[in-house]
């Protein structure tokens, strides 16, 4: 699915994959992978737009959607 489609999801569940700030870890890159219903209040919870959003993601900020899966 196009991003430019994420949209038109809402209600649908999606599966992401969030390429993260790997600064300060052992690790290269950093994988978020998470599911939801409502991906659009759900990514601005991951960058930090709304309340919520998982610990990860508030210690190693969202740098790029990777892919988003119906």
């Amino acid at each position: 699915m196009p991003l430019s489609d994420v949209h038109h999801c809402k209600g649908t569940h999606v599966v992401y994959v969030l390429r993260c700030d790997a600064t300060g870890t052992a690790f290269e890159e950093l994988r978020y992978v998470g599911k939801t219903c409502d991906w659009e209040k759900r990514i601005l919870q991951h960058c930090g737009k709304a309340s919520g959003g998982a610990v990860f993601a508030k210690a190693h900020p969202p740098q790029a959607i990777e892919s988003v899966h119906v």
